[in-house]
């Protein structure tokens, strides 16, 4: 049946494999009664083969579904998963503060955060020296939505690696990867992508 990384798909698996195994010994000496019998149990047996191959393919897809997860903690302690977000449009924003193009973007997320409440923003401050540097910088700019402290691992987490900055990741409402832009993003750019995607 093949080899799968999750031992309790595994297992649904290696029994779907004997039992279907068992159903293709037949003794063309029984006696047809018996035959008869033993063809009854082996329609359920197969019956209970097609039952765990359905399992076994819903786990697989349950699977997937977590692909997509992320768990951030932002600078107040509060923690961010995309899980917890379905049903909005997430827009994750890796940026620094020495990086002109990421500080003309934050006036147009800020507002874009204050004014949807049907997209969440979470600012991802990158190649810093100092934390405290990185808060004062908040609270100078008033950025309303969460920002977290991150590294190498924040961007891993996301499945890819950063070349540039910004670099901004959205995800639809279903938590699925939407669209990704490497350099300056605007509000305009944002809207008009979910405008289009409704």
């Amino acid at each position: 049946m093949g080899t799968f990384k999750n031992p309790a798909v595994q297992s649904v698996a290696d029994k779907c494999s004997s039992e279907y195994h068992a159903t293709q010994h037949h003794d063309l000496s029984a006696e047809p009664a018996v035959r008869g019998t033993r063809t009854i149990i082996g329609i359920i047996q197969q019956k209970c083969v097609v039952f765990s191959l359905v399992f076994a393919v819903l786990c697989l897809f349950a699977q997937g579904a977590e692909a997509y997860d992320f768990s951030f903690e932002d600078s107040t302690g509060k923690t961010h998963t995309l899980s917890g977000y379905k049903g909005k449009w997430v827009l994750i924003n890796f940026w620094a503060t020495w990086c002109p193009p990421c500080l003309r973007e934050i006036p147009d997320l800020s507002e874009l955060s204050r004014e949807r409440n049907d997209i969440v923003i979470i600012g991802i401050a990158m190649e810093y020296d100092d934390a405290r540097d990185v808060l004062k910088f908040v609270d100078k700019m008033t950025i309303p939505y969460p920002v977290v402290l991150g590294d190498r691992a924040s961007v891993a987490q996301l499945g890819d690696e950063i070349s540039l900055l910004p670099s901004t990741y959205l995800y639809d409402p279903q938590g699925r990867p939407a669209a990704r832009k490497i350099g300056l993003i605007t509000r305009t750019e944002i809207e008009n992508f979910i405008g289009k995607a409704r």
